[in-house]
């Protein structure tokens, strides 16, 4: 017999062994354990969800708020802030009206790593707006903020349009830590009007809405667990120095006592 003849014969015999030996091990896998073919079936869904790309999509939200403050101003201004002489009886009716869409980001980059960013939009507008009081909280508004994230888009003595950026910062956690750095509030007191221990977002006599703590550009971190038998939470805030401004240090203990 030639090998011409021989050719197609033992094609066919390889071609038939392959699947005899497919069938015999689809045969084999069929008898493990179920618990065992369970886990390797989720071991592959394991896999191949490490080998597709994540994408992280943030969670939006926001809210539209409009408001109509009617008061009377104080007298206080920025000049008076720094020469009291400067300071008015004040006492002059004065309203304003207030419309502001602010509009929330945030995303889980993983389990130790979060952000978190608030942006403003804002109109402003009647007589308030040429009082010192407003000016007062206009020039106060970047005390606390190393990078100018606020802007006037249009208007004048009368009307304004601006955005701001509220809050933004990014989260860095661990299991008896975390880091946040970026703009945010440190709520260090509970009063609703006087706040001693509050050195960092203090409630001002002036604002108009006492529940807006503007931000504070910092690096913040609380410890859980970290000398547990002292203390059970220690927080360290720490704020850059920038033009005028000192930076400050702070450092707070908390021990319940049962």
């Amino acid at each position: 017999m030639s090998l011409k003849t021989l050719k197609p014969i033992l094609l066919t015999a390889l071609f038939l062994s392959f699947n005899a030996s497919l069938a015999g091990a689809a045969e084999e896998e069929s008898w493990l354990d179920p618990d065992i073919r369970e886990e390797v079936a989720q071991d592959n869904r394991e896999l191949a969800e490490k080998q597709q790309p994540k994408w992280y999509v943030p969670d939006v939200s926001g809210y539209n708020k409009t408001s109509f403050f009617v008061t009377q101003t104080t007298g206080e201004s920025p000049e008076s802030a720094v020469d009291r002489s400067q300071k008015t009886p004040g006492g002059e009716d004065a309203s304003l009206f207030m419309n502001r869409w602010r509009l929330n980001l945030k995303w889980n980059q993983s389990d130790s790593v979060k952000g978190f960013v608030s942006y403003d939009q804002e109109i402003l507008a009647s007589d308030y707006l040429k009082s010192g009081d407003f000016q007062l909280i206009q020039s106060g508004e970047d005390r606390n903020q190393l990078f100018d994230a606020i802007g006037n888009v249009g208007g004048g003595d009368d009307f304004q349009y601006r955005h701001k950026l509220y809050r933004g910062y990014v989260d860095f956690i661990q299991p008896e830590a975390k880091i946040r750095v970026g703009r945010q509030q440190i709520p260090w007191g509970v009063g609703h009007f006087f706040t001693p221990t509050d050195i960092f977002n203090s409630i001002r006599v002036t604002q108009i809405e006492p529940e807006e703590r503007q931000g504070v550009d910092a690096i913040s971190v609380k410890t859980h667990g970290f000398a547990k038998a002292a203390m059970d939470q220690l927080e360290l805030v720490m704020t850059p120095r920038h033009g005028s401004h000192t930076g400050r240090f702070a450092l707070r203990a908390k021990k319940e006592i049962n």
